[in-house]
């Protein structure tokens, strides 16, 4: 007697049930794990805003947004506490490690989706990211609602090719996270230091010669390229004006910060590369009207760890000063209660 011949699946039922089960898998992820966002910082801080903003509902909101420079430089809980009179506002930093124009219009924008809307953004132009801002920072991260704002800077969509990379296998490029969650026997947990008030709490107070050499090398490696063959990108340009834009209609205050720099990362700038960072934060100042704060000369070079990363002491001073230049007067003219 010949053996029974086993039915094969029909190929379309197995096609059918290979994207269901699929989809099943992608939805799950976001299921099982809706605390995620592919940009694990922005995740962190907005969790920190939002226990602020719980805390304190009826403070009115001002971020500061820029890049590391900011991310270690403000400290907002440094700052004077309020005293019961009129509302005060709220001071949060949003900043963002590796953040130049590009992620700062997305972080905005998430933000308002969120429903947070703050009545003003102190926003860093960080000049060497107005001419190279490193698409592996932004592109994982870009939500669906972000992607024709993206495209409308860089002008171009290979940032999709990031952004799908986290899309299409959430599980694999997550995975040290959710490791770190669940198992964390197996592997060393993602942190991030993002403190209750935007920051990296945990600054050093001193480095020594020869460790400040060596950062100082590692970021001429990183930025003395860029700045010296200076040019503000297309990219940039939009992005920053886009966001300036949407600021404007959303009726928040949006104020320029160019933030210190020590005299060694200022000697890589050629004395080409002034004149455009000048004209286009002059350009951004009059065509939007508003406010530019130079903060470049704030701070001597004992300030820094690395020539534009500040130390505790570096930090304490420019918190202040910023301070004193953006918050009502009554706040700034207030002694802080520890600036230590």
């Amino acid at each position: 007697m010949l053996p029974r011949r086993t039915k094969l699946p029909n190929g379309k039922a197995v096609i059918a049930w290979a994207l269901a089960s699929f989809a099943c898998y992608e939805l799950a992820f976001f299921v099982v794990a809706p605390w995620w966002h592919p940009d694990r910082e922005y995740a962190a801080r907005l969790v920190q805003l939002q226990a602020r903003l719980a805390e304190q509902p009826d403070r009115p909101l001002m971020l500061v947004i820029g890049s590391s420079r900011c991310v270690l430089g403000f400290q907002p809980q440094w700052l004077p506490p309020a005293d019961g009179g009129r509302p005060e506002p709220l001071v949060f930093n949003f900043s963002h490690t590796g953040a130049g124009p590009l992620l700062n219009l997305l972080e905005v924008r998430r933000l308002l989706r969120a429903g947070i809307r703050p009545q003003t953004i102190v926003l860093e132009v960080m000049p060497a990211y107005l001419a190279n801002e490193w698409r592996a920072v932004y592109a994982p991260g870009v939500e669906a609602a972000d992607a024709a704002a993206v495209h409308r800077s860089t002008g171009s969509w290979s940032f999709l090719q990031d952004t799908l990379c986290w899309r299409l296998a959430p599980w694999y490029y997550c995975r040290q996270a959710l490791l770190g969650r669940w198992a964390p026997r197996f592997t060393v947990p993602e942190f991030i230091p993002v403190g209750p008030w935007g920051s990296f709490p945990d600054l050093e107070d001193r480095v020594d010669d020869g460790e400040r050499q060596r950062r100082v090398r590692h970021e001429h490696d990183a930025y003395y390229e860029s700045l010296q063959n200076f040019a503000v990108s297309d990219s940039s340009r939009q992005a920053m004006h886009e966001l300036a834009g949407l600021c404007r209609r959303e009726q928040i205050e949006l104020v320029l910060l160019l933030t210190p720099e020590g005299s060694d990362f200022r000697h890589w700038y050629t004395t080409d590369a002034r004149g455009p960072i000048d004209r286009f934060c002059a350009e951004l100042r009059d065509l939007h009207d508003l406010e530019l704060i130079d903060a470049r000369d704030w701070l001597s070079d004992d300030q820094f760890s690395d020539s534009h990363h500040m130390l505790a002491r570096g930090a304490r001073e420019f918190t202040r000063r910023l301070a004193a230049r953006v918050l009502p007067q009554a706040v700034a003219d207030r002694q802080p209660h520890n600036w230590r």
